[in-house]
């Protein structure tokens, strides 16, 4: 239960041309002072998003803070012989970019995609997950704060807490205090970690990439008095 960026804000709308481009603040400030061209700015847009769906969920991990999205996008241009103003790698490491926002979505994405391929029956519920063509059969729609979203908790065997900055939060807590199993991605880079405030797989259970993923949902689905 999560909301998306609308697509016209992020990376993809320079790969696919149905979205429409959607202004950022900053953006066309720090255009104009890189030098770039539109030509370079598309093509340094387009390879970045082709880059990013290659990563694991643990590799997307690397760009969760300022200083290790700076030295991402520097490999990652060495690696593609493409020239990046240093402004503009600055630009696209800050919180709120058209990168960031990108990597944000591939990390809420990628676990549900993943377990959809391995024959899971995912839901998905808020707001523009029908925009991922890997995902728009299990878009739910929005869900109402209170007794929906509840309801939609206890009729789940797990669900998921996979927020990109960090484990603990309120949607966390809730999915817990309604007595709901729920499965949380490992995250080195965690700004504050679930496992600070409760037992590792007493009261939390982690997972650590694609494959533990599979199989820990795989095992407390098929394992219902420990789930």
């Amino acid at each position: 239960i999560s909301h998306l960026f609308q697509p016209s804000s992020l990376l993809i709308a320079f790969a696919h041309n149905r979205y429409g481009i959607e202004p950022l603040p900053g953006e066309n400030e720090a255009f104009g002072e890189s030098g770039l061209t539109l030509d370079e700015l598309n093509k340094i847009y387009r390879a970045l998003y082709d880059f990013i769906c290659q990563l694991t969920i643990n590799q997307l991990d690397e760009c969760l803070s300022l200083e290790t999205r700076e030295k991402f996008i520097t490999r990652f241009a060495q690696s593609e012989n493409l020239v990046i103003p240093p402004s503009f790698i600055t630009h696209l490491a800050k919180p709120n970019s058209r990168f960031t926002r990108e990597i944000a979505i591939r990390i809420k994405s990628l676990p549900l995609i993943h377990l959809d391929k391995a024959g899971f029956n995912v839901c998905a519920w808020g707001l523009n997950w029908e925009q991922i063509d890997s995902l728009a059969h299990v878009a739910m729609g929005p869900a109402e704060n209170g007794d929906q979203l509840v309801e939609i908790q206890n009729q789940s065997y797990i669900s998921m807490n996979n927020s990109p900055g960090m484990s603990f939060h309120m949607r966390a807590l809730e999915i817990m205090a309604g007595k709901s199993f729920m499965l949380t991605r490992y995250n080195k880079l965690d700004n504050e970690p679930i496992t600070q405030h409760f037992a590792v797989d007493d009261e939390v259970v982690l997972f650590d990439g694609e494959e533990e993923l599979s199989q820990k949902t795989e095992y407390y689905i098929s394992h219902h008095a420990e789930r």
